[in-house]
């Protein structure tokens, strides 16, 4: 069984486990979550936070879902 574990990699620092998932797109969601709380947790239903979500998830690098 494939697990996936969510780390967080910052310039200068080594990188830090932040947890562990069953399926990559729970440890995707994870990361969703993470920018959501960033930018405002009570715009969740706001389409356009989720599309600025969406955009960052396409080109970040910061957070990363690696197969474990």
């Amino acid at each position: 069984m494939k697990e996936f574990i969510l780390i967080v990699a910052l310039a200068g620092q080594p990188p830090a486990q932040l947890g562990t998932y069953k399926t990559y797109e729970a440890c995707q969601n994870a990361i969703r979550q993470i920018f959501l709380m960033k930018i405002d947790k009570d715009a969740r239903d706001n389409p356009e936070v989720q599309k600025a979500i969406d955009i960052t998830m396409q080109y970040q690098q910061e957070y990363q879902c690696i197969e474990r």
